[in-house]
């Protein structure tokens, strides 16, 4: 669902979240249906932590930093795992959230005034989006594998046009290729990060959610003219954007 108001209350507390598969619950946040493991998250902090205490796994888990964000809109409180956070009381702003127990779970806050977001981590990128980023992988393999073969070739004098000519056939014939296989086993299996991203993309009413590409946005604007008297200040998103999860739409 999405919520629109003024920000009441805020706090902020920096975290280091350790998100598993689970922690990423699309069905949930779709329905809207009561999850004890919604935002589940251990909190690795100094002599403290955040929000209920969570069973630890026996999984290995990557942690991410991110801000644990509490407060008030509406009259109703909310509290979620952000990337890097920069609303503040009296503030305008758009979150994608699932009720839970009279208070809000929110996934991502926008600032529409400055077009920025910040959302739960690695849920930057909806499934479409986040294939299409992996193409430039796909040819970057490619063409490594073709100068494994090209520079002995050209270092011994062998290379004739006609291998050449082979060469630039096996690249027209396997990208294609290479991209239709992992897009189908991407989508036969796809991550939950990427699934729920979508999700929290059309809730906030984005065009095409599950094609929406917050770090190719991100980079576009600060490649841009406009830009650069903004890129050294702390409240607008940086090069930093997929460490902090922090970026434009």
């Amino acid at each position: 669902m999405k919520v629109v108001g003024i920000v009441e209350e805020i706090d902020v507390m920096k975290v280091v979240g350790y998100f598993q598969e689970r922690e990423y619950d699309p069905e949930a946040f779709a329905k809207h249906e009561e999850n004890e493991q919604v935002g589940a998250l251990i909190l690795a902090m100094i002599g403290n932590t955040a929000g209920s205490a969570v069973t630890s796994q026996s999984t290995e888990r990557m942690g991410d930093y991110c801000d644990f964000v509490r407060g008030k809109i509406n009259g109703n409180p909310f509290y979620g795992w952000l990337g890097k956070t920069n609303i503040q009381v009296g503030d305008y702003v758009e979150m994608a959230a699932m009720e839970k127990n009279g208070e809000y779970v929110i996934y991502a806050v926008t600032h529409p005034d400055r077009r920025t977001i910040s959302v739960t981590p690695n849920c930057d990128q909806g499934l479409d989006g986040y294939i299409r980023s992996c193409r430039l992988y796909v040819r970057f393999v490619i063409s490594f594998i073709i100068l494994l073969f090209f520079i002995p070739l050209a270092w011994n004098g062998d290379l004739t046009l006609r291998i050449l000519m082979y060469m630039v056939l096996f690249w027209i014939v396997a990208e294609p290729i290479i991209y239709f296989i992992s897009d189908r086993l991407e989508r036969k299996n796809p991550k939950q990060n990427y699934v729920l991203a979508g999700l929290i993309f059309e809730a906030l009413g984005f065009k095409e959610p599950t094609e929406v590409d917050l770090i190719k946005i991100t980079k576009k604007k600060l490649k841009s003219k406009e830009m650069p008297s903004k890129q050294n200040e702390p409240d607008w998103p940086d090069r930093e954007c997929t460490v902090n999860y922090y970026y434009y739409y």
